[in-house]
């Protein structure tokens, strides 16, 4: 089995990735002019800038570069490529999404990515950073043409991935994960007014088609959200 996975490798640091190189005939290099591939690399652990140990890697492997397991890296880049995003050259829109979950100090403790996909579905990413507390959502789509709020109809999609499926014990060798994956998979139905719970240290992908509630489930909403509000 393949998995097709994008790297997007930032300025200053080590990231593994691959790599084309269109060459001419070279005296050291066999088979003459072509497209010569490098491929990735597993890293090891290792200590880091500030003396902890990690790896820029999506798994873990020994001196030999043979891969132990794979990292919580591998999962979340499974998550965004294959779960948020639709595979391909095809338009995804990106939209701004917030969320009013806040610590003591109003630090944000949950971020949301929204994209409308090619195949029409809306797929919303949600980051609890809380690493203690899990954290309770109700997810709306907010249309700024019509004013009116839309929900999640039909059928949603939930890959999620956390603490539950993967912890990791350090040791003198680095550490190990145990559990180790995979991403939890499920599918639901929603409610317009329906609260979401995020697990604590959780990335979460939720994806699905919208539409507008009925009449009275808008004005329930509408009584739920100002008792809230008081």
């Amino acid at each position: 089995m393949s998995w097709y996975l994008r790297m997007n490798p930032s300025s200053g640091n080590l990231h593994p990735t691959e790599a084309y190189a269109v060459l001419p005939a070279l005296d050291w290099l066999p088979g003459g002019a072509g497209v010569s591939y490098f491929h990735y690399l597993p890293l090891g652990i290792d200590r880091g800038c500030n003396g902890s140990r990690g790896t820029f890697g999506m798994w873990s492997a020994d001196r030999d570069l043979k891969i132990q397991q794979p990292l919580s890296q591998f999962f979340v880049s499974q998550l965004i490529n294959l779960e948020w995003v639709q595979m391909g050259s095809a338009e995804q829109k990106l939209f701004p999404a917030s969320s009013d979950v806040v610590d003591d100090a109003g630090h944000v403790l949950v971020t949301s990515y929204a994209v409308l996909r090619p195949d029409g579905q809306w797929s919303l990413m949600i980051v609890n950073k809380d690493q203690e507390n899990s954290h309770g959502v109700r997810i709306a789509f907010h249309d700024s043409k019509s004013g009116a709020d839309k929900f999640f109809a039909g059928p949603v999609s939930i890959a999620m991935f956390g603490s539950e499926q993967y912890a990791w014990h350090p040791n003198l060798n680095g550490g190990t994960a145990d559990p180790d994956g995979p991403i939890a998979r499920s599918t639901k139905t929603f409610e317009p007014d329906e609260t979401f719970q995020l697990p604590k240290a959780s990335v979460t992908v939720l994806r699905g088609r919208i539409g507008v509630p009925s009449s009275g489930t808008t004005e329930k909403i509408k009584r739920e959200t100002k008792k809230k509000q008081k």
